[in-house]
């Protein structure tokens, strides 16, 4: 009597373990198992208990004792189990891949005992080197100081340097490929620059006649922009440089340039920095022309084993003055070929060494591809003018130095002729980013 009693007070208070009235298991123990079996999921009026229950129970296998078999589906308890195998199989997963990136061979845990394990295999400083050159160059590239007609005389000076034509706005060299097809039938405009053209021609002989012992190379080095006149200041990482101690002038197809130099105080700065490094360097902005001619700079990123010379305008990333531009450049390590050669690549239809009397060291030297083609445009010149651009590094007494009459250039071009095979280069990974700004 008092078992039904107690049954019917805890029906009322909603669970039988709500009181506990101190009988024995065999009294309460089915009554329990039965109120249980009235738990079911879906039961709207109960979804308050449901809730509280199932943080008092849950657990791995706890939804039985609020979700009733009988009142859940089978597409519920497929997606349970679902549920569960998954969870397990990510787990599983997420060790597993935790573990093979601990012992992957590029693992920087373990690098070096790998490197350690290959016989013979050593890096080589020679073959793949810390950081690119960095070349800046500007256009215009004379002193901002010049008036109009002299700026015009150093600009045609400046035809010297061969290919590309700098001095040279895109329209000017439409027109010239119009001159160099033939004299007759010109257009107006062609027929106009033509004078003009040969009007310089005549106050650049004037010029040269009026001093002794001109020397073309010297003219175009003092009438270029100087290092002071170029570089506001330069910052590595955090720590600011002279620029003017970082960069060195080098005389290039695309005038005078600054290139990063391969030692020093910045050399020490990337070797102990991380794998990226970043420089940051403010540059003066070049004087406005009104002419449809560029303004701004070019930076190339080129191997630091190699004299870069000879560019081409389109392969270096652009500067427009009065902008914040970010250059990024990664250099690649790969492993070297079959072949094992050495830095410079040089297959058999490049040049040798010009350089004078073409040493017996030099024989077996290869080169990458910009010199093969840097030595090629000098090869050319040297058959077709006995003569040598004033960038070459070494200027010989027996070569006359190039001319900057135009029509000179447009019969030796005509057989320039780029070498189709060339050695390839590999470069170690290394990130760096240029900062550049005007004012």
């Amino acid at each position: 009597m008092s078992s039904s009693k107690g049954y019917a007070w805890n029906a009322k208070l909603g669970h039988p373990s709500d009181l506990d009235w101190g009988l024995p298991a065999p009294h309460t123990t089915p009554k329990i198992e039965e109120e249980e079996s009235s738990w079911n999921c879906g039961n709207a009026k109960k979804r308050r208990q449901l809730v509280e229950r199932f943080a008092q129970t849950s657990s791995v296998h706890g939804t039985h004792f609020i979700c009733s078999k009988k009142n859940t589906s089978r597409l519920i308890k497929f997606l349970y189990r679902l549920l569960f195998v998954v969870c397990i199989l990510s787990v599983i997963s997420n060790v597993t891949i935790l573990l093979l990136e601990a012992f992957d061979k590029e693992s920087t845990f373990i690098n070096s005992i790998n490197k350690d394990i290959e016989l013979g295999k050593e890096e080589d400083p020679e073959y793949f080197p810390d950081y690119p050159r960095i070349t800046l160059c500007r256009k215009p590239f004379f002193k901002p100081e010049f008036n109009k007609s002299y700026s015009e005389l150093v600009e045609y000076s400046y035809l010297a340097l061969g290919y590309p034509f700098i001095p040279f706005s895109p329209e000017e060299v439409s027109l010239i490929v119009e001159i160099s097809a033939g004299e007759s039938n010109l257009s107006a405009p062609a027929s106009e620059f033509l004078k003009y053209l040969e009007d310089m021609d005549k106050e650049y002989q004037k010029l040269k006649n009026s001093t002794e012992n001109f020397n073309l190379r010297e003219f175009v080095y003092e009438n270029s922009v100087r290092c002071d006149d170029f570089f506001l200041y330069c910052i590595a990482l955090v720590f600011p440089l002279n620029c003017c101690d970082i960069f060195r002038p080098v005389l290039t197809s695309m005038g005078l340039c600054y290139a990063l130099r391969d030692h020093g105080d910045i050399l020490q700065l990337i070797r102990q920095s991380p794998i990226e490094f970043s420089v940051i360097i403010d540059l003066v902005s070049p004087p406005h022309l009104n002419r449809s001619t560029e303004e701004g700079f070019n930076v190339f990123l080129t191997d630091p084993k190699e004299e870069a010379l000879l560019f081409q305008p389109s392969e270096g990333q652009k500067i427009v003055p009065g902008l914040v531009t970010t250059v990024n450049v990664q250099l690649v390590k790969t492993e070297r070929n079959a072949l094992h050669r050495p830095w410079h690549g040089l297959t058999e239809n490049c040049p040798r060494f010009p350089f004078g009397g073409d040493p017996p060291e030099q024989r077996t030297q290869r080169y990458t591809h910009r010199i093969c083609d840097t030595f090629s445009f000098f090869h050319i010149l040297r058959n077709a003018c006995n003569c040598e651009s004033i960038f070459f590094p070494v200027m010989l007494s027996s070569q006359a130095p190039l001319k900057p009459n135009l029509f000179f250039h447009l019969r030796i071009l005509q057989s320039w002729k780029v070498p189709q095979e060339r050695g390839g280069i590999s470069m170690q990974s290394r990130k760096t980013t240029l900062i550049l700004s005007r004012i």
